[in-house]
């Protein structure tokens, strides 16, 4: 929820709009939905708005009423939407399917790039790859193997990598304490505490560059 996805997508896009062949991985969405959130962030259409204004317009149409304003949205909003989507098709991006492996991933990339289709690479999320075989399942060991084969690929093809990141924040941390009891606080710091510390510095060390993307709630 810190819009981290929303960020990738929009540059994605800016790099496809400037002729870069993008490559574009997103571990929670499958393609539809993916293709379907840069639409909507390309038309510049709120998703959230767009569900719950057809919700209220098929409502008030079961009633036989009409609701001129709405529909005058919804029909711009939705030549955006159809606009958007056609200029997509035309750009040079590559937008894949969820639930592979960083090492499935990074093959896959280093494919396209032999073939000259990819110039840059973006993945959402690194916590959140499917697990990779003969690394220990846990997140941390999983997130940094993931940060290490990302920087390894990025250096052997010379290819800019960008790839989001999830830490859980102060206020989850202080929440999951609050909840703790005096049996299970122990266990709690010993394995949450080391565990986000040990992937998080790990991925920063691996990183050219670090980004820090910051709600106030």
């Amino acid at each position: 929820g810190m819009g981290k996805t929303s960020l990738i997508n929009r540059l994605a896009l800016g790099m496809a709009k400037r002729g870069m062949k993008v490559y574009l991985y997103g571990t929670e969405t499958d393609m539809y939905r993916r293709t379907r959130d840069l639409k909507f962030s390309l038309a510049a259409v709120d998703l959230r708005w767009w569900s719950n204004s057809i919700k209220t317009y098929l409502q008030a149409k079961e009633n036989h009423r009409h609701i001129p304003q709405l529909e005058d949205q919804l029909f711009d909003a939705r030549a955006k939407i159809k606009q958007a989507g056609f200029f997509i098709s035309q750009l040079p991006i590559i937008v894949n399917n969820s639930g592979r492996s960083v090492d499935e991933v990074a093959r896959e990339i280093r494919q396209y790039h032999r073939q000259g289709e990819c110039d840059i690479a973006f993945l959402d999320y690194l916590q959140d790859f499917s697990t990779s075989k003969g690394i220990p399942p846990d997140t941390s060991s999983q997130a940094i193997h993931a940060s290490r084969t990302l920087k390894e690929l990025s250096s052997q093809l010379t290819l800019p990598v960008v790839v989001g990141a999830q830490r859980a924040g102060e206020q989850e941390l202080n929440a999951k304490l609050a909840e703790a009891t005096d049996r299970t606080m122990p266990g709690l710091i010993g394995r949450l505490v080391p565990t986000q510390i040990q992937w998080t510095s790990k991925a920063k060390q691996d990183a050219e560059e670090v980004f820090s993307l910051y709600r106030r709630d």
